[in-house]
C-alpha cells in the first residue's frame, strides 16, 4: 500500500512520511530485496580485507590536518573493531529505509536510485596515492510528477543517510552550515553534488535513530541542506585537499583553542588523534 497522493511542500516533510509509512507497510518484495543486501554488507564490514587509510568524500575532509595526515598513510590500527561495527549498524538502517521508501512511494511518482557507485573525476580532486577515487551516492530522488510537490520544489534532491543515537537526534539542527558541521556531513553531500552538477538542487541529510526511540525521540528526521551551504562546504573541501602535501594545519584542534563550543573529532573521534597530536607540540598558526 503506497502513500497517499498530496502535494508536499518540501522534500523533508515527504521523506520523514514516506519512511513511517513504508515501515509500517512495508512490501515484501523490497524487503527481501534489503534482506539480500544486508547480508552482503555484513560480509563487506567484518570479512574484507584491511585497506591502506585513504581520503574519501566519506573520510577525512572536514580537517585540513585529517585530510593530510590520511592522505600520508596515518590511521586505525589493525584488528581495530569499531570502524567494522559501526558500518554493519548503519548498513541495516539504511537498507531498511530503501525498503520503506521503495514501499511507500509509488514507482510511476518517483524514481530512486539506490548506492550508486561513482568515479571521482572532478579536476580537483587529488589524483594521488591516499585519496580513494570511487565513492558510492547513497540516495537521489526523482519526482516524475509535479503534482507530488509544491511548485519551487526540485523535483531532484541527492540524500546520505546517517544514523544517531536517542540524544543526537535532538540536537540536529534544522538548518545545517559549515561553521557546525564537524562530521563532514555536509563537505560530502557537496563533493557528490559537484561531481553530479545538481548543488543548485540542495540536498538533504537524513537522520535515523538507532536506538529503540522513547516518544520525546524522533525516528528519522530529513534536514534540507541549502544550496549555498553546499557551496559553502565545496570552497572548504577543495582547500583541505588541496593543500595536502602542504603546511600541516590543524584545523578543527584550533578551531577548539579559539574557543569553539562545538565537540570537536579531536577528542576521541579522530583516526590520526595521535599522529596529530604529536605534529601539534609547539604549533602555531
Amino acid at each position: 500500500m503506497v502513500l497517499e497522493k498530496k502535494e508536499y511542500s518540501s522534500w523533508s516533510h515527504l521523506i520523514v512520511e514516506a519512511y513511517h509509512h513504508g515501515m509500517a507497510n512495508m512490501d515484501k518484495a523490497h524487503l527481501d530485496k534489503a534482506k539480500e543486501l544486508l547480508m552482503d554488507d555484513l560480509e563487506s564490514s567484518f570479512l574484507r580485507g584491511e585497506e591502506k587509510p585513504c581520503v574519501r568524500p566519506s573520510g577525512g575532509i572536514n580537517c585540513a590536518a585529517m585530510t593530510q595526515l590520511i592522505a600520508q598513510g596515518y590511521g586505525r590500527s589493525e584488528g581495530d573493531d569499531l570502524p567494522r561495527m559501526l558500518f554493519a549498524t548503519g548498513h541495516f538502517h539504511h537498507n531498511l529505509t530503501y525498503a520503506a521508501l521503495l514501499s511507500a512511494l509509488p514507482k510511476e511518482a518517483f524514481h530512486l536510485e539506490i548506492e550508486e557507485e561513482v568515479d571521482l573525476t572532478m579536476d580537483w580532486w587529488p589524483k594521488a596515492d591516499g585519496f580513494k577515487q570511487q565513492g558510492h551516492i547513497d540516495l537521489q530522488l526523482r519526482c516524475l510528477d509535479p503534482e507530488w510537490l509544491l511548485p519551487g520544489v526540485p523535483h531532484y534532491i541527492m540524500a546520505d543517510i546517517k544514523t544517531k543515537h536517542a540524544l543526537g537526534m535532538t540536537k540536529t539542527k534544522d538548518i545545517i552550515e559549515p561553521a557546525s558541521d564537524i562530521w563532514g556531513n555536509l563537505d560530502q553531500l557537496a563533493v557528490y553534488s559537484d561531481l553530479k552538477g545538481t548543488m543548485d538542487a540542495g540536498a538533504l541529510l537524513i537522520y535515523l535513530n538507532r536506538e529503540t526511540p522513547k516518544e520525546r525521540y524522533k525516528r528519522v528526521k530529513a534536514q534540507y541542506v541549502l544550496p549555498e551551504h553546499l557551496q559553502e562546504a565545496l570552497v572548504n573541501v577543495k582547500r583541505r585537499v588541496g593543500a595536502w602535501d602542504g603546511p600541516f594545519y590543524p584545523e578543527l584542534w584550533d578551531r577548539k583553542q579559539k574557543g569553539d563550543k562545538n565537540f570537536m573529532p579531536c577528542q576521541g573521534y579522530c583516526s590520526v588523534q595521535a599522529e596529530c597530536e604529536a605534529r601539534r607540540e609547539g604549533w602555531e598558526v
